[in-house]
């Protein structure tokens, strides 16, 4: 582990060397006409597209990694939806995904989590030519942030990371892990832009999600026990909040932004970092009821305002975005136009290369 002082740029000297390092060996081994594949896979929870060292954008440098051979390297973001953070944080946040997602497979949404807080650079240079690969990861508590990874003019942030590079001949359980979920990614955000049958499913899953929890909330009534309210009231603000997300993963932005727009005219994302905060154990709470000071017709009231919110997410999704499914590459802005490109040219390629190393 390392210490990064408010006053350092240690960590984000570690990262760009990082990316730095896998850029040269990219170039090096397509120069030389060499079988290889480079993996990159990025986390964070937010990314600021100013952020630089040495005049370089780090964003700017993970998309030329890519531009040097999109063939022969793929690139992975998971971040979390820009739909979930208020004013300027959401329109940097966006303005970065905007920015490297016609090449990089980025994931914004899955049911299986709540909040991205993973915080890593990892990349895998696979010469299958010499036989070799070059491994480096940084693992760090901070996220793409000026304050986080650098010194801007003393304020920066108290941070601890690793940063580990090495030369390895076999991949081991937890590489092909991660390699694994990259694969995972890819086949995903494939699908989604190529796949109709694949795209009706995930939408009808998440209309499902819905229903079956504003159905759930229904049954509840002024009467139920302050914990039944609470708990619903929990799962319709988790449920609200994924919902701006699984909106912002579809491919058809000239139809999804709106929608955004028209929901959060009705209901605006909840702040996830609250609901992280109030959710808890269910013998636990009373003790929050308590701690919050909260009275029972209130919790109930917000219930029922977030159950027309979703309802009305379910209605738009029918109504916005479902007879439009089967021509949604009519309405896909000028980036993902470039992705659905960059998908046709290079995904299969991507595939073969992941199953051949894995």
């Amino acid at each position: 582990m390392i210490i990064k002082q408010p006053q350092s740029n240690n960590a984000l000297n570690s990262l760009s060397g990082s990316i730095e390092n896998v850029s040269l060996r990219l170039d090096n081994c397509v120069n030389q006409g060499h079988d290889v594949i480079t993996i990159m896979y990025l986390s964070s929870l937010i990314i600021s597209p100013t952020v630089t060292s040495n005049n370089r954008r780090i964003i700017e440098m993970i998309s030329d990694v890519v531009s040097i051979s999109p063939r022969n390297c793929i690139c992975v973001i998971r971040t979390q939806s820009p739909n979930h953070f208020p004013g300027y944080m959401q329109t940097i946040h966006r303005n970065s995904i905007n920015f490297l997602r016609n090449n990089c497979y980025i994931i914004l949404y899955t049911r299986s989590q709540f909040l991205n807080h993973a915080k890593f650079f990892l990349y895998y240079h696979v010469c299958l030519s010499e036989n070799i690969v070059h491994y480096g990861r940084y693992f760090g508590s901070t996220n793409i942030t000026a304050t986080g990874l650098s010194n801007p003019r003393n304020r920066g942030n108290y941070e601890e990371y690793t940063d580990y590079k090495n030369i390895k001949y076999r991949l081991n359980h937890n590489d092909k892990s991660y390699l694994n979920e990259v694969y995972d990614i890819i086949i995903h955000k494939q699908s989604l832009f190529t796949d109709h049958d694949y795209l009706v499913k995930y939408v009808k899953d998440h209309q499902a999600l819905l229903e079956a929890v504003v159905l759930s909330g229904e049954s509840v009534t002024s009467d139920s026990t302050s914990s039944e309210i609470y708990q619903e009231y929990l799962h319709t603000q988790m449920l609200l909040n994924q919902s701006y997300a699984f909106l912002d993963e579809l491919p058809g932005k000239k139809i999804t932004d709106n929608m955004v727009r028209n929901i959060a005219s009705i209901k605006a994302s909840p702040n996830p970092f609250e609901i992280e905060l109030m959710t808890i154990n269910n013998e636990q709470t009373n003790m929050m009821i308590e701690m919050l000071d909260l009275r029972v017709d209130f919790i109930y009231r917000l219930l029922n305002e977030n159950l027309n919110a979703l309802a009305q997410i379910n209605n738009n999704i029918s109504e916005q975005y479902n007879p439009y499914i089967e021509v949604i590459l009519n309405y896909m802005d000028d980036v993902e136009s470039s992705f659905h490109s960059f998908l046709r040219e290079y995904n299969v390629s991507h595939q073969e290369y992941l199953k051949k190393i894995i």
